[in-house]
Protein backbone atom coordinates (compact mmCIF):
# COMPACT_ATOMS: atom_id res chain seq x y z
CA UNK A 1 0.00 0.00 0.00
CA UNK A 2 1.49 3.26 -0.99
CA UNK A 3 2.20 5.85 1.60
CA UNK A 4 -0.65 8.09 0.39
CA UNK A 5 -3.27 5.89 0.70
CA UNK A 6 -2.10 4.22 4.42
CA UNK A 7 -2.21 7.90 5.13
CA UNK A 8 -5.69 8.51 3.97
CA UNK A 9 -6.93 5.40 5.47
CA UNK A 10 -5.34 6.48 8.93
CA UNK A 11 -7.08 9.70 8.82
CA UNK A 12 -10.62 8.20 7.38
CA UNK A 13 -10.55 5.77 10.60
CA UNK A 14 -9.55 8.60 13.21
CA UNK A 15 -12.18 10.58 11.35
CA UNK A 16 -14.80 7.96 11.98
CA UNK A 17 -14.10 7.45 15.28
CA UNK A 18 -14.12 11.29 16.36
CA UNK A 19 -17.48 11.36 14.58
CA UNK A 20 -18.77 8.07 16.22
CA UNK A 21 -17.46 9.99 19.68
CA UNK A 22 -19.75 12.78 19.11
CA UNK A 23 -22.88 10.91 18.12
CA UNK A 24 -22.40 8.49 21.24
CA UNK A 25 -21.87 11.79 23.28
CA UNK A 26 -25.16 13.53 21.47
CA UNK A 27 -27.39 10.08 22.27
CA UNK A 28 -25.82 10.01 25.76
CA UNK A 29 -27.37 13.60 26.54
CA UNK A 30 -30.65 12.49 24.64
CA UNK A 31 -30.87 9.68 27.27
CA UNK A 32 -29.59 11.40 30.08
CA UNK A 33 -32.97 12.76 31.15
CA UNK A 34 -35.23 10.31 30.17
CA UNK A 35 -38.00 10.29 32.79
CA UNK A 36 -40.53 13.14 33.34
CA UNK A 37 -43.42 13.61 35.78
CA UNK A 38 -45.66 17.30 35.79
CA UNK A 39 -45.55 18.08 39.95
CA UNK A 40 -48.33 19.56 41.19
CA UNK A 41 -46.89 22.53 43.05
CA UNK A 42 -50.13 23.87 46.22
CA UNK A 43 -47.79 26.48 47.47
CA UNK A 44 -44.67 28.42 46.95
CA UNK A 45 -42.95 29.61 50.12
CA UNK A 46 -39.74 30.74 51.48
CA UNK A 47 -38.16 30.72 54.42
CA UNK A 48 -38.62 34.08 57.01
CA UNK A 49 -34.75 34.76 56.88
CA UNK A 50 -34.81 34.76 53.09
CA UNK A 51 -32.38 31.89 52.65
CA UNK A 52 -34.64 28.98 51.01
CA UNK A 53 -36.96 29.08 48.38
CA UNK A 54 -39.10 26.07 48.69
CA UNK A 55 -41.92 24.37 46.55
CA UNK A 56 -44.79 22.03 48.06
CA UNK A 57 -45.91 19.26 45.64
CA UNK A 58 -48.08 16.35 46.27
CA UNK A 59 -44.89 13.90 46.04
CA UNK A 60 -41.97 15.79 46.46
CA UNK A 61 -40.68 19.17 48.34
CA UNK A 62 -38.07 21.34 46.51
CA UNK A 63 -35.91 23.09 48.87
CA UNK A 64 -33.78 25.99 46.72
CA UNK A 65 -31.05 28.80 48.04
CA UNK A 66 -32.86 31.47 47.51
CA UNK A 67 -31.42 33.92 44.85
CA UNK A 68 -30.18 37.36 46.02
CA UNK A 69 -31.97 39.34 43.75
CA UNK A 70 -34.99 38.02 44.49
CA UNK A 71 -35.06 38.76 47.84
CA UNK A 72 -34.64 42.00 46.74
CA UNK A 73 -37.74 42.41 44.61
CA UNK A 74 -40.03 40.69 47.26
CA UNK A 75 -38.82 43.46 49.24
CA UNK A 76 -39.19 46.52 46.98
CA UNK A 77 -42.05 49.02 46.52
CA UNK A 78 -43.36 47.02 43.29
CA UNK A 79 -43.65 43.61 45.53
CA UNK A 80 -47.16 43.45 44.88
CA UNK A 81 -47.40 43.45 41.17
CA UNK A 82 -45.15 40.14 40.72
CA UNK A 83 -45.61 37.07 39.54
CA UNK A 84 -43.38 34.52 39.08
CA UNK A 85 -43.16 31.82 36.18
CA UNK A 86 -40.94 28.24 36.76
CA UNK A 87 -39.33 26.41 33.79
CA UNK A 88 -38.35 22.82 33.94
CA UNK A 89 -36.88 21.67 36.54
CA UNK A 90 -33.72 18.52 36.59
CA UNK A 91 -32.74 16.11 39.29
CA UNK A 92 -29.65 14.47 39.31
CA UNK A 93 -28.76 11.03 40.92
CA UNK A 94 -28.39 12.72 43.67
CA UNK A 95 -31.56 14.50 44.25
CA UNK A 96 -29.92 17.77 42.93
CA UNK A 97 -32.17 19.44 41.60
CA UNK A 98 -32.10 22.93 38.93
CA UNK A 99 -34.43 24.91 37.66
CA UNK A 100 -35.16 28.65 36.49
CA UNK A 101 -37.32 31.34 37.84
CA UNK A 102 -38.29 34.49 35.89
CA UNK A 103 -39.91 37.44 37.93
CA UNK A 104 -42.46 39.83 35.78
CA UNK A 105 -44.89 43.00 36.83
CA UNK A 106 -48.27 42.54 35.88
CA UNK A 107 -49.07 44.37 32.70
CA UNK A 108 -51.48 46.62 34.74
CA UNK A 109 -48.62 48.00 36.96
CA UNK A 110 -48.05 51.57 37.04
CA UNK A 111 -45.87 53.05 34.79
CA UNK A 112 -43.80 54.28 38.33
CA UNK A 113 -43.29 50.68 39.27
CA UNK A 114 -42.30 49.47 35.83
CA UNK A 115 -39.97 52.39 35.98
CA UNK A 116 -38.35 51.04 39.88
CA UNK A 117 -38.15 47.70 38.33
CA UNK A 118 -36.19 48.37 35.73
CA UNK A 119 -34.13 50.52 37.40
CA UNK A 120 -33.35 47.81 40.35
CA UNK A 121 -32.06 45.53 37.62
CA UNK A 122 -35.27 44.41 35.57
CA UNK A 123 -34.85 43.86 31.73
CA UNK A 124 -36.99 45.86 29.84
CA UNK A 125 -39.85 43.96 27.27
CA UNK A 126 -42.60 45.13 25.44
CA UNK A 127 -45.08 43.60 27.69
CA UNK A 128 -43.91 44.06 31.14
CA UNK A 129 -40.06 44.10 32.84
CA UNK A 130 -38.89 40.77 33.98
CA UNK A 131 -35.64 38.80 35.73
CA UNK A 132 -34.60 35.72 35.48
CA UNK A 133 -32.48 33.53 38.19
CA UNK A 134 -30.91 30.10 37.93
CA UNK A 135 -31.79 27.90 40.87
CA UNK A 136 -30.14 25.03 42.28
CA UNK A 137 -31.53 22.50 45.71
CA UNK A 138 -31.96 19.20 46.73
CA UNK A 139 -35.59 17.37 46.48
CA UNK A 140 -36.98 15.63 49.09
CA UNK A 141 -39.94 13.07 49.58
CA UNK A 142 -43.06 14.97 51.21
CA UNK A 143 -43.93 11.85 53.17
CA UNK A 144 -46.77 12.34 55.52
CA UNK A 145 -45.90 15.79 56.46
CA UNK A 146 -49.81 17.88 56.09
CA UNK A 147 -48.73 20.99 54.25
CA UNK A 148 -52.32 21.71 52.93
CA UNK A 149 -52.89 24.47 54.95
CA UNK A 150 -55.21 26.55 53.32
CA UNK A 151 -53.47 29.74 54.13
CA UNK A 152 -50.53 28.68 52.53
CA UNK A 153 -51.89 27.11 48.88
CA UNK A 154 -51.89 28.90 46.15
CA UNK A 155 -55.32 30.04 44.41
CA UNK A 156 -54.44 26.87 41.85
CA UNK A 157 -52.05 24.46 41.79
CA UNK A 158 -49.20 24.95 39.26
CA UNK A 159 -48.18 21.95 36.97
CA UNK A 160 -43.70 22.35 36.70
CA UNK A 161 -42.44 19.89 34.63
CA UNK A 162 -39.48 17.63 36.65
CA UNK A 163 -36.94 15.63 34.16
CA UNK A 164 -34.87 12.93 35.71
CA UNK A 165 -31.40 11.84 35.32
CA UNK A 166 -31.79 7.82 34.48
CA UNK A 167 -30.22 6.35 37.18
CA UNK A 168 -32.11 8.95 39.28
CA UNK A 169 -34.81 5.90 39.28
CA UNK A 170 -32.88 3.66 40.49
CA UNK A 171 -32.18 5.19 43.78
CA UNK A 172 -35.32 6.41 44.05
CA UNK A 173 -35.85 4.73 47.55
CA UNK A 174 -32.74 6.76 49.12
CA UNK A 175 -34.37 10.09 48.29
CA UNK A 176 -34.58 11.79 51.67
CA UNK A 177 -37.31 12.58 53.61
CA UNK A 178 -37.98 16.44 53.40
CA UNK A 179 -37.10 18.33 56.65
CA UNK A 180 -40.22 20.10 56.49
CA UNK A 181 -42.21 20.18 59.91
CA UNK A 182 -45.30 21.62 60.84
CA UNK A 183 -45.81 23.33 64.38
CA UNK A 184 -48.59 23.31 66.74
CA UNK A 185 -50.25 26.39 65.43
CA UNK A 186 -49.90 25.37 61.65
CA UNK A 187 -46.94 27.08 61.11
CA UNK A 188 -45.15 25.38 58.44
CA UNK A 189 -41.28 24.91 59.61
CA UNK A 190 -37.68 24.45 57.33
CA UNK A 191 -35.11 23.54 60.12
CA UNK A 192 -36.14 26.01 62.91
CA UNK A 193 -36.81 29.05 60.60
CA UNK A 194 -40.61 29.39 59.99
CA UNK A 195 -42.10 29.83 55.81
CA UNK A 196 -44.25 32.18 54.72
CA UNK A 197 -46.17 32.79 51.36
CA UNK A 198 -43.80 33.93 48.06
CA UNK A 199 -46.14 35.93 45.75
CA UNK A 200 -48.20 34.37 43.16
CA UNK A 201 -47.44 32.40 40.37
CA UNK A 202 -48.85 33.34 37.02
CA UNK A 203 -50.51 30.22 35.50
CA UNK A 204 -48.91 28.23 32.28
Amino acid sequence: MNKPRREFLIWATLLSLGMTGCFTLGLHERIKYDASYAEEVTSVLMTEDGKKLVFIGDKYHYIFDAPVGLLYSLSSSFRKSLFASFKEFRVDINDRITGNVTISLDESASQEDKDAAIESGFDQRPASPVLEFSLQGKRYYAGGVATDRVGYKLNYNYKVGVLEERSSLEKAALTAMTPITVAADGVLILVGVPLVVLLQVSPN
